[in-house]
Protein backbone atom coordinates (compact mmCIF):
# COMPACT_ATOMS: atom_id res chain seq x y z
CA UNK A 1 0.00 0.00 0.00
CA UNK A 2 2.77 2.40 0.92
CA UNK A 3 4.41 1.25 -2.14
CA UNK A 4 1.80 2.00 -4.27
CA UNK A 5 1.09 5.31 -2.94
CA UNK A 6 4.78 6.53 -3.26
CA UNK A 7 4.12 5.62 -6.33
CA UNK A 8 1.14 7.74 -7.28
CA UNK A 9 2.81 10.23 -5.26
CA UNK A 10 6.15 10.29 -7.66
CA UNK A 11 3.98 10.26 -10.74
CA UNK A 12 2.04 13.41 -9.61
CA UNK A 13 5.12 15.37 -8.76
CA UNK A 14 6.94 14.51 -12.14
CA UNK A 15 3.37 15.51 -13.71
CA UNK A 16 3.79 18.83 -11.77
CA UNK A 17 7.31 19.47 -12.27
CA UNK A 18 6.57 19.44 -15.92
CA UNK A 19 3.56 21.39 -16.26
CA UNK A 20 5.50 23.89 -14.14
CA UNK A 21 8.35 23.85 -16.99
CA UNK A 22 5.85 23.65 -20.02
CA UNK A 23 5.48 27.44 -20.29
CA UNK A 24 9.35 27.70 -20.99
CA UNK A 25 9.09 24.84 -23.47
CA UNK A 26 6.05 25.00 -25.61
CA UNK A 27 5.28 27.44 -28.79
CA UNK A 28 1.00 28.38 -28.92
CA UNK A 29 0.03 30.52 -32.02
CA UNK A 30 -3.32 31.46 -32.75
CA UNK A 31 -3.35 30.36 -36.41
CA UNK A 32 -7.24 30.55 -37.32
CA UNK A 33 -9.18 33.44 -35.80
CA UNK A 34 -13.10 33.84 -36.06
CA UNK A 35 -13.95 36.84 -38.19
CA UNK A 36 -10.90 37.01 -39.94
CA UNK A 37 -10.34 37.50 -43.49
CA UNK A 38 -14.01 37.25 -44.29
CA UNK A 39 -14.58 33.72 -42.44
CA UNK A 40 -17.41 33.55 -40.08
CA UNK A 41 -15.87 30.64 -38.38
CA UNK A 42 -12.87 28.16 -38.84
CA UNK A 43 -13.60 24.63 -37.69
CA UNK A 44 -12.15 20.78 -38.30
CA UNK A 45 -8.43 21.15 -37.94
CA UNK A 46 -6.07 19.00 -39.87
CA UNK A 47 -2.25 18.68 -39.08
CA UNK A 48 0.53 17.29 -40.95
CA UNK A 49 3.95 17.24 -41.80
CA UNK A 50 5.44 16.94 -45.33
CA UNK A 51 8.81 14.85 -45.76
CA UNK A 52 10.53 18.07 -46.20
CA UNK A 53 9.29 18.51 -42.95
CA UNK A 54 6.95 21.57 -43.29
CA UNK A 55 3.78 21.73 -41.21
CA UNK A 56 0.78 21.83 -43.08
CA UNK A 57 -2.31 23.18 -41.22
CA UNK A 58 -5.84 23.59 -42.88
CA UNK A 59 -9.30 24.19 -41.65
CA UNK A 60 -12.53 24.54 -43.00
CA UNK A 61 -14.08 28.12 -43.55
CA UNK A 62 -16.96 28.15 -43.12
CA UNK A 63 -17.86 31.69 -44.75
CA UNK A 64 -21.63 32.56 -43.11
CA UNK A 65 -22.18 31.00 -40.23
CA UNK A 66 -20.71 28.04 -38.16
CA UNK A 67 -23.10 25.11 -38.93
CA UNK A 68 -21.91 22.01 -40.90
CA UNK A 69 -22.69 21.61 -44.00
CA UNK A 70 -24.84 22.83 -46.28
CA UNK A 71 -23.24 25.58 -46.88
CA UNK A 72 -20.57 28.03 -48.04
CA UNK A 73 -17.61 26.52 -46.92
CA UNK A 74 -13.99 26.32 -47.82
CA UNK A 75 -10.75 25.07 -47.24
CA UNK A 76 -7.77 27.44 -46.04
CA UNK A 77 -4.29 26.48 -45.07
CA UNK A 78 -1.49 27.92 -43.10
CA UNK A 79 2.11 26.55 -43.36
CA UNK A 80 5.49 26.66 -41.08
CA UNK A 81 8.87 25.86 -41.90
CA UNK A 82 10.35 25.89 -38.86
CA UNK A 83 8.67 23.42 -36.97
CA UNK A 84 5.92 25.67 -35.81
CA UNK A 85 7.47 28.80 -33.94
CA UNK A 86 6.31 30.81 -36.95
CA UNK A 87 3.53 30.62 -39.85
CA UNK A 88 2.79 31.97 -43.02
CA UNK A 89 -0.13 33.96 -44.15
CA UNK A 90 -3.45 32.42 -44.58
CA UNK A 91 -4.36 31.17 -48.47
CA UNK A 92 -7.35 29.35 -49.50
CA UNK A 93 -6.41 25.58 -51.04
CA UNK A 94 -9.92 25.10 -52.59
CA UNK A 95 -12.53 27.58 -53.23
CA UNK A 96 -15.82 26.57 -53.93
CA UNK A 97 -19.11 28.06 -55.57
CA UNK A 98 -21.20 30.03 -53.48
CA UNK A 99 -23.82 27.13 -51.32
CA UNK A 100 -21.48 24.39 -52.36
CA UNK A 101 -19.51 22.87 -49.37
CA UNK A 102 -16.68 20.97 -48.49
CA UNK A 103 -15.74 20.04 -44.85
CA UNK A 104 -13.89 17.76 -42.63
CA UNK A 105 -10.34 18.12 -44.39
CA UNK A 106 -7.87 15.32 -43.56
CA UNK A 107 -4.16 14.97 -44.66
CA UNK A 108 -1.87 11.86 -45.84
CA UNK A 109 1.37 12.10 -46.49
CA UNK A 110 3.11 9.56 -49.10
CA UNK A 111 6.85 9.35 -47.55
CA UNK A 112 7.63 7.11 -50.34
CA UNK A 113 6.44 10.05 -53.35
CA UNK A 114 6.39 13.34 -51.27
CA UNK A 115 2.39 14.04 -52.26
CA UNK A 116 0.40 15.26 -49.66
CA UNK A 117 -3.37 14.67 -50.22
CA UNK A 118 -6.06 15.95 -48.33
CA UNK A 119 -9.32 14.96 -48.07
CA UNK A 120 -12.92 16.21 -47.93
CA UNK A 121 -16.42 15.89 -48.17
CA UNK A 122 -18.32 17.72 -50.67
CA UNK A 123 -21.65 18.70 -50.55
CA UNK A 124 -23.62 19.98 -53.29
CA UNK A 125 -26.00 22.85 -52.12
CA UNK A 126 -28.65 21.55 -49.70
CA UNK A 127 -26.94 18.53 -49.15
CA UNK A 128 -25.21 16.99 -45.69
CA UNK A 129 -25.22 13.66 -44.32
CA UNK A 130 -28.22 13.77 -42.50
CA UNK A 131 -30.07 14.71 -46.18
CA UNK A 132 -28.04 12.82 -48.36
CA UNK A 133 -29.98 10.21 -50.36
CA UNK A 134 -29.06 6.36 -51.43
CA UNK A 135 -29.24 4.76 -54.78
CA UNK A 136 -26.12 6.60 -56.72
CA UNK A 137 -22.45 6.74 -56.68
CA UNK A 138 -21.74 9.07 -59.88
CA UNK A 139 -19.80 11.64 -60.00
CA UNK A 140 -22.43 14.11 -60.68
CA UNK A 141 -25.22 12.79 -58.30
CA UNK A 142 -26.29 16.20 -56.75
CA UNK A 143 -27.96 14.22 -54.20
CA UNK A 144 -25.67 12.61 -52.58
CA UNK A 145 -22.20 14.15 -50.67
CA UNK A 146 -19.04 13.00 -52.43
CA UNK A 147 -15.63 11.60 -51.14
CA UNK A 148 -12.77 14.00 -52.99
CA UNK A 149 -9.63 14.84 -52.31
CA UNK A 150 -7.07 17.25 -53.82
CA UNK A 151 -3.20 17.34 -53.50
CA UNK A 152 0.00 18.81 -53.54
CA UNK A 153 3.35 17.68 -55.07
CA UNK A 154 5.54 20.76 -54.27
CA UNK A 155 5.13 20.86 -50.25
CA UNK A 156 1.67 22.67 -50.29
CA UNK A 157 2.77 25.81 -52.57
CA UNK A 158 -0.08 24.48 -55.40
CA UNK A 159 -2.90 21.75 -55.23
CA UNK A 160 -4.89 20.07 -58.14
CA UNK A 161 -8.07 20.35 -59.08
CA UNK A 162 -10.51 18.02 -57.23
CA UNK A 163 -10.04 14.18 -57.28
CA UNK A 164 -13.45 12.56 -57.35
CA UNK A 165 -13.84 8.84 -55.56
CA UNK A 166 -17.51 8.15 -55.31
CA UNK A 167 -17.71 6.27 -58.78
CA UNK A 168 -14.36 4.08 -57.09
CA UNK A 169 -15.48 3.62 -53.28
CA UNK A 170 -19.23 4.35 -52.49
CA UNK A 171 -21.77 2.02 -52.18
CA UNK A 172 -25.25 3.40 -53.60
CA UNK A 173 -26.66 1.71 -50.51
CA UNK A 174 -24.35 4.54 -48.26
CA UNK A 175 -26.67 7.89 -47.85
CA UNK A 176 -24.21 10.20 -46.02
CA UNK A 177 -20.50 9.89 -46.06
CA UNK A 178 -17.21 12.26 -45.30
CA UNK A 179 -13.59 11.39 -44.62
CA UNK A 180 -12.61 11.56 -41.02
CA UNK A 181 -10.67 14.69 -40.11
CA UNK A 182 -7.41 15.40 -38.97
CA UNK A 183 -5.22 12.88 -40.31
CA UNK A 184 -5.04 9.55 -42.12
CA UNK A 185 -1.86 7.52 -42.38
CA UNK A 186 0.22 5.65 -44.39
CA UNK A 187 1.85 1.86 -43.00
CA UNK A 188 5.18 1.02 -43.46
CA UNK A 189 4.86 -1.18 -46.00
CA UNK A 190 3.70 1.66 -48.14
CA UNK A 191 -0.34 1.53 -48.10
CA UNK A 192 -2.27 4.74 -47.60
CA UNK A 193 -5.27 5.00 -45.43
CA UNK A 194 -8.33 6.80 -44.92
CA UNK A 195 -11.04 6.54 -42.17
CA UNK A 196 -14.40 7.06 -43.24
CA UNK A 197 -17.66 7.69 -41.60
CA UNK A 198 -21.03 6.67 -43.18
CA UNK A 199 -24.86 6.70 -42.45
CA UNK A 200 -26.56 3.97 -43.46
CA UNK A 201 -30.15 2.09 -43.21
CA UNK A 202 -28.01 -1.09 -42.41
CA UNK A 203 -31.36 -2.75 -40.52
CA UNK A 204 -33.58 -1.85 -43.62
CA UNK A 205 -36.47 -0.13 -41.52
CA UNK A 206 -35.95 3.46 -42.54
CA UNK A 207 -33.71 3.90 -39.78
CA UNK A 208 -30.01 4.50 -39.79
CA UNK A 209 -26.75 4.11 -38.31
CA UNK A 210 -22.90 5.61 -38.70
CA UNK A 211 -20.56 3.40 -38.69
CA UNK A 212 -16.87 3.71 -40.14
CA UNK A 213 -14.78 2.46 -42.85
CA UNK A 214 -11.46 2.87 -44.29
CA UNK A 215 -10.26 3.19 -47.84
CA UNK A 216 -6.96 2.86 -48.62
CA UNK A 217 -4.33 2.85 -51.61
CA UNK A 218 -1.26 0.06 -52.64
CA UNK A 219 -0.56 2.52 -55.56
CA UNK A 220 0.40 6.03 -54.26
CA UNK A 221 -3.51 6.72 -54.89
CA UNK A 222 -4.00 5.93 -58.45
CA UNK A 223 -6.73 3.73 -57.38
CA UNK A 224 -8.53 3.06 -54.15
CA UNK A 225 -10.62 0.25 -52.23
CA UNK A 226 -12.84 0.09 -49.53
CA UNK A 227 -12.05 -2.03 -46.22
CA UNK A 228 -14.23 -4.11 -44.23
CA UNK A 229 -16.31 -2.11 -41.39
CA UNK A 230 -14.05 -1.49 -38.72
CA UNK A 231 -17.40 -0.73 -36.04
CA UNK A 232 -21.16 0.07 -36.14
CA UNK A 233 -22.67 2.83 -34.03
CA UNK A 234 -19.55 4.95 -33.81
CA UNK A 235 -18.51 8.30 -35.90
CA UNK A 236 -14.93 10.06 -36.13
CA UNK A 237 -12.64 7.62 -36.47
CA UNK A 238 -9.16 7.59 -36.20
CA UNK A 239 -6.49 4.43 -37.21
CA UNK A 240 -2.56 4.29 -36.32
CA UNK A 241 -0.04 1.08 -37.35
CA UNK A 242 1.21 -0.63 -34.32
CA UNK A 243 4.94 -1.16 -34.11
CA UNK A 244 3.91 -4.92 -34.91
CA UNK A 245 1.95 -4.12 -38.10
CA UNK A 246 -1.23 -4.22 -36.69
CA UNK A 247 -3.64 -1.72 -37.53
CA UNK A 248 -5.84 -0.50 -34.44
CA UNK A 249 -8.82 2.06 -35.05
CA UNK A 250 -9.76 4.66 -32.49
CA UNK A 251 -13.80 5.46 -32.83
CA UNK A 252 -16.10 7.33 -31.10
CA UNK A 253 -18.93 6.14 -29.65
CA UNK A 254 -21.74 9.29 -29.26
CA UNK A 255 -24.50 7.33 -27.18
CA UNK A 256 -21.90 5.39 -25.08
CA UNK A 257 -19.94 8.25 -24.74
CA UNK A 258 -16.69 6.23 -25.16
CA UNK A 259 -14.55 5.05 -27.84
CA UNK A 260 -14.38 2.09 -29.16
CA UNK A 261 -10.85 0.24 -30.39
CA UNK A 262 -10.86 -2.88 -33.58
CA UNK A 263 -7.73 -4.25 -34.61
CA UNK A 264 -7.08 -5.87 -37.84
CA UNK A 265 -3.96 -8.14 -37.92
CA UNK A 266 -4.58 -8.48 -41.67
CA UNK A 267 -3.81 -4.94 -43.13
CA UNK A 268 -7.51 -4.42 -42.66
CA UNK A 269 -9.40 -6.46 -44.50
CA UNK A 270 -10.96 -7.89 -41.19
CA UNK A 271 -11.60 -6.49 -38.12
CA UNK A 272 -12.19 -7.32 -34.56
CA UNK A 273 -13.88 -4.92 -31.44
CA UNK A 274 -11.45 -5.77 -28.56
CA UNK A 275 -12.81 -3.28 -25.99
CA UNK A 276 -14.20 -0.25 -25.25
CA UNK A 277 -11.89 2.46 -23.65
CA UNK A 278 -13.58 4.70 -21.04
CA UNK A 279 -10.62 6.67 -19.69
CA UNK A 280 -10.43 8.52 -23.42
CA UNK A 281 -13.35 10.46 -22.16
CA UNK A 282 -15.49 11.93 -25.64
CA UNK A 283 -18.49 13.01 -24.84
CA UNK A 284 -19.23 14.94 -27.89
CA UNK A 285 -16.34 15.45 -30.28
CA UNK A 286 -13.42 14.35 -32.47
CA UNK A 287 -10.26 13.07 -30.98
CA UNK A 288 -6.62 12.36 -32.48
CA UNK A 289 -4.32 9.67 -31.97
CA UNK A 290 -0.68 9.39 -33.40
CA UNK A 291 2.17 6.62 -33.07
CA UNK A 292 4.35 9.54 -31.61
CA UNK A 293 7.37 6.99 -31.40
CA UNK A 294 8.20 3.18 -32.26
CA UNK A 295 11.40 1.24 -31.79
CA UNK A 296 11.51 0.57 -35.18
CA UNK A 297 12.01 4.04 -35.80
CA UNK A 298 14.97 4.85 -33.81
CA UNK A 299 13.22 5.70 -30.52
CA UNK A 300 13.51 4.61 -27.18
CA UNK A 301 10.07 3.46 -26.52
CA UNK A 302 6.72 2.23 -28.23
CA UNK A 303 4.55 5.59 -27.82
CA UNK A 304 0.78 6.54 -28.63
CA UNK A 305 -0.20 9.83 -28.10
CA UNK A 306 -4.08 10.78 -27.79
CA UNK A 307 -5.46 14.42 -27.81
CA UNK A 308 -9.35 15.37 -26.76
CA UNK A 309 -11.48 17.68 -24.49
CA UNK A 310 -10.93 15.42 -21.16
CA UNK A 311 -14.38 16.27 -19.68
CA UNK A 312 -17.72 14.79 -18.61
CA UNK A 313 -19.40 18.15 -18.79
CA UNK A 314 -18.66 19.43 -22.57
CA UNK A 315 -16.06 20.10 -24.71
CA UNK A 316 -14.12 21.59 -22.43
CA UNK A 317 -9.94 20.87 -20.42
CA UNK A 318 -8.17 20.07 -23.64
CA UNK A 319 -5.84 17.61 -22.91
CA UNK A 320 -2.97 14.76 -24.56
CA UNK A 321 -2.38 11.00 -23.28
CA UNK A 322 0.44 9.04 -23.82
CA UNK A 323 0.27 5.23 -23.57
CA UNK A 324 3.40 2.78 -23.91
CA UNK A 325 1.54 -0.71 -24.26
CA UNK A 326 -0.32 -0.08 -27.15
CA UNK A 327 -3.28 1.86 -25.92
CA UNK A 328 -4.28 -0.47 -23.06
CA UNK A 329 -3.41 1.88 -20.91
CA UNK A 330 -2.75 5.63 -20.90
CA UNK A 331 -0.66 6.48 -17.71
CA UNK A 332 0.71 10.00 -18.39
CA UNK A 333 -1.40 12.81 -18.76
CA UNK A 334 -0.73 16.65 -20.19
CA UNK A 335 -3.02 19.06 -19.51
CA UNK A 336 -3.15 21.46 -22.27
CA UNK A 337 -5.85 24.12 -21.73
CA UNK A 338 -8.84 24.48 -18.76
CA UNK A 339 -10.82 26.74 -21.57
CA UNK A 340 -13.40 25.24 -24.03
CA UNK A 341 -11.93 22.82 -26.65
CA UNK A 342 -13.59 20.37 -29.03
CA UNK A 343 -12.08 18.55 -32.54
CA UNK A 344 -7.97 18.49 -33.05
CA UNK A 345 -5.65 16.81 -35.05
CA UNK A 346 -1.67 15.73 -33.18
CA UNK A 347 1.11 14.55 -34.76
CA UNK A 348 4.99 14.52 -34.20
CA UNK A 349 7.01 16.95 -35.45
CA UNK A 350 10.00 16.95 -38.11
CA UNK A 351 12.13 18.15 -34.99
CA UNK A 352 10.80 15.44 -32.45
CA UNK A 353 8.63 17.95 -31.04
CA UNK A 354 4.58 17.01 -30.74
CA UNK A 355 2.06 19.14 -32.53
CA UNK A 356 -1.43 19.89 -31.46
CA UNK A 357 -4.14 21.58 -33.34
CA UNK A 358 -7.05 22.64 -31.72
CA UNK A 359 -10.68 24.09 -31.53
CA UNK A 360 -10.75 27.02 -28.64
CA UNK A 361 -11.65 30.00 -27.16
CA UNK A 362 -12.69 31.56 -24.07
CA UNK A 363 -16.87 31.38 -24.33
CA UNK A 364 -17.16 28.49 -26.64
CA UNK A 365 -14.97 26.27 -28.78
CA UNK A 366 -15.21 27.29 -32.16
CA UNK A 367 -13.76 30.78 -31.83
CA UNK A 368 -10.22 29.93 -32.71
CA UNK A 369 -8.36 27.49 -33.67
CA UNK A 370 -4.48 27.33 -31.66
CA UNK A 371 -1.51 25.35 -32.81
CA UNK A 372 0.06 24.29 -29.20
CA UNK A 373 3.98 22.63 -29.76
CA UNK A 374 5.63 20.25 -27.10
CA UNK A 375 9.58 20.58 -27.46
CA UNK A 376 11.22 17.57 -27.83
CA UNK A 377 13.63 18.26 -24.72
CA UNK A 378 10.36 18.23 -22.25
CA UNK A 379 9.19 14.85 -23.72
CA UNK A 380 12.55 13.03 -23.43
CA UNK A 381 12.66 14.41 -20.04
CA UNK A 382 8.84 12.98 -19.52
CA UNK A 383 9.34 10.02 -21.22
CA UNK A 384 12.55 8.77 -19.39
CA UNK A 385 11.77 10.12 -15.76
CA UNK A 386 8.78 7.71 -16.50
CA UNK A 387 10.38 4.85 -17.62
CA UNK A 388 12.89 4.59 -14.89
CA UNK A 389 9.98 4.26 -12.73
CA UNK A 390 8.45 1.33 -14.54
CA UNK A 391 10.91 -1.03 -15.65
CA UNK A 392 8.31 -3.03 -17.34
CA UNK A 393 7.91 -1.11 -20.12
CA UNK A 394 8.60 -2.14 -23.58
CA UNK A 395 12.30 -0.11 -24.69
CA UNK A 396 14.59 -0.75 -27.40
CA UNK A 397 16.88 -3.27 -27.47
CA UNK A 398 20.32 -2.62 -27.73
CA UNK A 399 20.87 -4.26 -31.44
CA UNK A 400 23.07 -2.55 -33.85
CA UNK A 401 21.62 0.17 -36.42
CA UNK A 402 22.43 -2.16 -39.22
CA UNK A 403 20.04 -4.90 -37.48
CA UNK A 404 17.10 -2.18 -37.53
CA UNK A 405 17.74 -0.75 -40.84
CA UNK A 406 17.77 -4.42 -42.42
CA UNK A 407 14.69 -5.70 -40.39
CA UNK A 408 12.94 -2.44 -41.36
CA UNK A 409 13.92 -3.01 -44.99
CA UNK A 410 12.46 -6.59 -44.40
CA UNK A 411 8.99 -5.14 -43.22
CA UNK A 412 8.56 -3.00 -46.22
CA UNK A 413 9.13 -5.60 -48.94
CA UNK A 414 6.50 -6.87 -50.88
CA UNK A 415 5.32 -10.67 -50.41
CA UNK A 416 4.71 -13.74 -52.99
CA UNK A 417 3.29 -17.04 -52.49
CA UNK A 418 5.29 -19.93 -51.53
CA UNK A 419 8.26 -18.00 -50.42
CA UNK A 420 10.98 -20.13 -48.64
CA UNK A 421 12.72 -17.92 -46.24
CA UNK A 422 16.21 -18.08 -44.62
CA UNK A 423 16.32 -17.24 -41.65
CA UNK A 424 18.74 -16.23 -39.26
CA UNK A 425 22.31 -13.97 -38.62
CA UNK A 426 25.58 -12.94 -40.53
CA UNK A 427 25.53 -16.81 -41.89
CA UNK A 428 22.57 -16.72 -43.37
CA UNK A 429 22.99 -13.17 -44.81
CA UNK A 430 25.96 -13.69 -46.35
CA UNK A 431 24.45 -15.96 -49.33
CA UNK A 432 22.34 -14.61 -52.12
CA UNK A 433 19.78 -17.51 -52.23
CA UNK A 434 17.93 -16.66 -54.84
CA UNK A 435 20.67 -17.31 -57.60
CA UNK A 436 22.17 -20.30 -55.79
CA UNK A 437 18.79 -22.01 -56.19
CA UNK A 438 17.84 -19.99 -59.48
CA UNK A 439 14.49 -19.33 -57.89
CA UNK A 440 13.07 -15.64 -56.87
CA UNK A 441 11.08 -17.38 -54.10
CA UNK A 442 14.12 -18.48 -52.12
CA UNK A 443 14.45 -14.52 -50.07
CA UNK A 444 17.15 -14.20 -47.40
CA UNK A 445 16.21 -12.23 -44.03
CA UNK A 446 19.18 -12.89 -42.69
CA UNK A 447 21.05 -9.95 -40.31
CA UNK A 448 24.48 -10.31 -39.62
CA UNK A 449 24.78 -9.87 -35.68
CA UNK A 450 21.89 -11.23 -35.09
CA UNK A 451 20.43 -13.77 -31.68
CA UNK A 452 17.34 -15.99 -30.71
CA UNK A 453 15.99 -12.29 -29.15
CA UNK A 454 16.40 -10.57 -32.43
CA UNK A 455 14.67 -13.06 -34.42
CA UNK A 456 12.16 -13.14 -31.63
CA UNK A 457 12.07 -9.24 -31.78
CA UNK A 458 11.39 -9.51 -35.93
CA UNK A 459 9.50 -12.76 -36.25
CA UNK A 460 5.97 -10.91 -37.12
CA UNK A 461 7.15 -9.56 -40.39
CA UNK A 462 8.58 -13.16 -40.88
CA UNK A 463 5.13 -14.97 -40.00
CA UNK A 464 2.78 -12.51 -42.04
CA UNK A 465 4.83 -13.67 -45.25
CA UNK A 466 3.08 -16.81 -44.68
CA UNK A 467 5.96 -18.66 -46.24
CA UNK A 468 6.07 -22.20 -47.81
CA UNK A 469 9.27 -23.23 -45.55
CA UNK A 470 11.75 -21.25 -43.51
CA UNK A 471 15.13 -22.58 -42.79
CA UNK A 472 16.22 -21.53 -39.66
CA UNK A 473 19.99 -20.78 -38.40
CA UNK A 474 20.62 -19.09 -35.39
CA UNK A 475 22.80 -19.01 -32.02
CA UNK A 476 26.40 -18.53 -32.18
CA UNK A 477 26.08 -15.40 -31.46
CA UNK A 478 24.01 -15.98 -28.60
CA UNK A 479 27.01 -18.22 -27.22
CA UNK A 480 29.48 -15.54 -27.58
CA UNK A 481 27.56 -13.26 -25.78
CA UNK A 482 27.38 -15.51 -22.94
CA UNK A 483 24.21 -16.56 -23.18
CA UNK A 484 23.49 -20.32 -21.92
CA UNK A 485 22.52 -23.24 -24.04
CA UNK A 486 19.09 -23.50 -22.24
CA UNK A 487 18.79 -20.04 -23.02
CA UNK A 488 18.93 -20.52 -26.27
CA UNK A 489 16.81 -23.48 -26.67
CA UNK A 490 13.87 -21.89 -25.05
CA UNK A 491 14.45 -19.13 -27.47
CA UNK A 492 14.27 -21.71 -30.20
CA UNK A 493 10.64 -22.93 -28.52
CA UNK A 494 9.02 -19.34 -28.45
CA UNK A 495 9.79 -19.04 -32.02
CA UNK A 496 8.70 -21.97 -33.20
CA UNK A 497 5.56 -21.93 -31.17
CA UNK A 498 5.27 -18.37 -32.70
CA UNK A 499 5.42 -19.91 -36.30
CA UNK A 500 3.14 -22.17 -35.48
CA UNK A 501 0.53 -20.09 -34.08
CA UNK A 502 0.76 -17.15 -36.83
CA UNK A 503 1.77 -19.24 -39.90
CA UNK A 504 0.69 -22.66 -39.50
CA UNK A 505 0.64 -24.09 -42.65
CA UNK A 506 4.43 -23.03 -43.05
CA UNK A 507 7.32 -25.81 -43.20
CA UNK A 508 10.12 -25.46 -40.83
CA UNK A 509 13.52 -26.69 -40.65
CA UNK A 510 16.11 -26.06 -37.95
CA UNK A 511 19.89 -26.69 -39.02
CA UNK A 512 22.53 -27.58 -36.98
CA UNK A 513 24.95 -24.73 -36.03
CA UNK A 514 28.11 -24.51 -37.92
CA UNK A 515 31.62 -25.19 -36.26
CA UNK A 516 34.10 -22.82 -35.53
CA UNK A 517 38.09 -22.55 -35.96
CA UNK A 518 39.95 -20.84 -33.47
CA UNK A 519 43.31 -21.33 -34.85
CA UNK A 520 42.44 -18.42 -38.07
CA UNK A 521 42.90 -15.93 -34.52
CA UNK A 522 39.83 -14.08 -35.22
CA UNK A 523 36.22 -13.74 -33.55
CA UNK A 524 37.86 -15.09 -30.60
CA UNK A 525 34.52 -15.00 -28.46
CA UNK A 526 32.99 -17.51 -31.12
CA UNK A 527 35.88 -19.65 -32.05
CA UNK A 528 36.16 -20.87 -28.63
CA UNK A 529 32.98 -22.69 -28.34
CA UNK A 530 33.10 -25.86 -30.51
CA UNK A 531 32.13 -27.59 -27.55
CA UNK A 532 29.22 -26.05 -26.50
CA UNK A 533 28.04 -25.77 -30.21
CA UNK A 534 27.93 -29.48 -30.36
CA UNK A 535 26.07 -29.93 -27.24
CA UNK A 536 23.54 -27.39 -28.32
CA UNK A 537 23.05 -28.90 -31.82
CA UNK A 538 21.89 -32.33 -30.02
CA UNK A 539 19.46 -30.10 -28.00
CA UNK A 540 18.18 -28.62 -31.05
CA UNK A 541 17.84 -32.31 -32.42
CA UNK A 542 15.88 -33.36 -30.09
CA UNK A 543 13.90 -30.45 -29.63
CA UNK A 544 13.12 -30.90 -33.71
CA UNK A 545 11.98 -34.59 -33.14
CA UNK A 546 10.28 -33.24 -30.09
CA UNK A 547 8.17 -30.92 -32.38
CA UNK A 548 8.02 -33.20 -35.15
CA UNK A 549 9.65 -30.79 -37.67
CA UNK A 550 13.22 -31.47 -39.61
CA UNK A 551 16.81 -31.41 -38.56
CA UNK A 552 19.32 -30.77 -41.19
CA UNK A 553 22.57 -31.69 -39.64
CA UNK A 554 25.23 -29.07 -40.98
CA UNK A 555 27.71 -29.35 -38.49
CA UNK A 556 29.16 -33.40 -39.26
CA UNK A 557 29.88 -31.70 -43.33
CA UNK A 558 31.34 -28.46 -41.92
CA UNK A 559 33.74 -30.29 -39.63
CA UNK A 560 37.42 -31.27 -40.27
CA UNK A 561 39.05 -34.43 -38.64
CA UNK A 562 38.95 -32.51 -34.97
CA UNK A 563 35.59 -30.85 -34.59
CA UNK A 564 37.00 -28.20 -36.41
CA UNK A 565 35.29 -25.44 -39.19
CA UNK A 566 37.15 -26.98 -42.14
CA UNK A 567 39.88 -24.09 -43.22
CA UNK A 568 38.78 -24.85 -47.16
CA UNK A 569 35.19 -23.17 -46.55
CA UNK A 570 36.26 -20.02 -44.39
CA UNK A 571 38.57 -17.21 -44.28
CA UNK A 572 38.14 -16.51 -40.64
CA UNK A 573 36.97 -19.68 -38.49
CA UNK A 574 33.40 -18.43 -38.38
CA UNK A 575 32.20 -16.91 -41.93
CA UNK A 576 31.83 -18.99 -45.11
CA UNK A 577 33.39 -18.58 -48.02
CA UNK A 578 31.96 -19.29 -51.70
CA UNK A 579 32.95 -22.85 -51.57
CA UNK A 580 31.56 -23.51 -48.07
CA UNK A 581 28.11 -21.88 -49.22
CA UNK A 582 28.39 -24.84 -52.04
CA UNK A 583 28.73 -27.20 -49.85
CA UNK A 584 25.55 -25.36 -47.96
CA UNK A 585 23.47 -25.19 -50.98
CA UNK A 586 24.58 -29.38 -51.73
CA UNK A 587 23.08 -30.26 -48.27
CA UNK A 588 19.85 -28.97 -48.82
CA UNK A 589 18.94 -28.46 -52.51
CA UNK A 590 16.47 -31.62 -51.96
CA UNK A 591 14.51 -30.23 -48.85
CA UNK A 592 14.22 -27.23 -51.13
CA UNK A 593 12.43 -28.44 -53.85
CA UNK A 594 10.62 -31.18 -51.92
CA UNK A 595 7.10 -30.10 -50.75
Amino acid sequence: MKSHLFSRITTSLLLLTLCLSLKAQYQSTELFIGGVSNVHTYRIPALEVSTKGTVLAISDARMDNSSDLPGNIDLVMRRSFDHGKSWEEQITILDLPKDHGCGDPSLIIDKITGRIFCFYAYAPPGISIHKAKPGSNAANDMNSQHIQYIYSDNDGDTWSQPVELNPMVKDPAWEGVFAASGHGIQTRNGRLIQPLVIKQDLKGDGSFQTHARNIYSDDHGKTWKVSAPTGLQVGETKVVELPNGTLMQNMRNRKLKYRSIAISDDAGQTWSEIWQDSTLIDPRCNASITRYASIWEGHAFNIMAFSNPASHKGRQNMTIRFSFDNAKTWPLTLPISKDPAAYSSLIRLYDGGLGLLYETGQEKANEKIRFHKIEKETLDSLFSSYAKKNKNISSRPKFSAYYYHRSHQFSLLPDMEDEVVFLGNSISDGAEWDEYFDNNKCINRGISGDVTDGILLRLKDITRIQAQKIFLLIGINDLARGKSIDYIIENYKRIYQQIREESPNTQIFIQSILPVNNELKQFKNHTNKNDMIITLNNKLKSLAQEKGIDYIDLHSTFSDASGKLRKDLTEDGLHLNGRGYQVWMNLIKNFISNN
